[in-house]
């Protein structure tokens, strides 16, 4: 990039571009939850598109592979269009991820699965659909990736506590646990444990 600032002023703005705005979310000036996500790119990206439509034009004008300039200029614009379907059919198949909250974060633990966060949000997905003995395993997932998860333990504390017959002492753990990572607990969460404890109907 900086070997491009004087001779070829375009390709460093693309350059220059593509690292300006990805610097605020690299984690190295501000400290993100996330270390990567795909929405971090979107911006950047443009960068990244005018330099290819720089090299695709200077290439254009070229003798280049002993191809005449309109010769290399119908390639290059073929390819431009294999390029994009690719794009296009990748983006259409990642639509289909966001169908629900359940698809969307099945996906995101198939390919991130070391990611806290992901396992956290499908058991919520298991939680809200019923689905406990679900739920509880990815809840313990996340906190063993995170121990200091307080809501992942806040909400495993939920699950047990749904379970027929209720768990109760694993619940009351968790849930104290949550309280000691700092997690605002609901006070009627905290009476629903205290309720079962004692015998009684939440």
């Amino acid at each position: 990039m900086l070997k491009s600032h004087r001779r070829a002023k375009k390709i460093f703005f693309c350059l220059a571009w593509f690292l300006l705005t990805l610097l605020p979310v690299s984690n190295l000036i501000i400290p993100l939850h996330n270390m990567v996500a795909e929405r971090f790119l979107y911006i950047p990206s443009v960068g990244f598109c005018f330099l290819l439509a720089i090299i695709l034009v200077r290439l254009s004008g070229m003798r280049s592979f002993g191809l005449s300039p309109q010769a290399f200029k119908g390639i290059a614009i073929l390819l431009l269009i294999l390029l994009l379907s690719f794009y296009s059919v990748t983006t259409i198949r990642r639509n289909d991820d966001w169908q629900d909250s359940f698809t969307f974060w099945s996906q995101t633990v198939r390919t991130s699965p070391q990611s806290p966060r992901a396992r956290y949000n499908l058991g919520n997905a298991y939680l809200w659909e019923g689905k406990l003995d679900e739920a509880i395993f990815e809840y313990k997932t996340a906190i063993g990736i995170s121990p200091a998860h307080a809501k992942a333990h806040n909400n495993l504390a939920l699950a047990y506590a749904r379970k027929e017959p209720p768990e109760v002492k694993l619940a009351e753990r968790h849930l104290n646990l949550a309280r000691k990572l700092g997690h605002e607990v609901h006070p009627g969460f905290v009476e629903y444990i205290e309720n079962l404890k004692q015998g009684k109907d939440g």
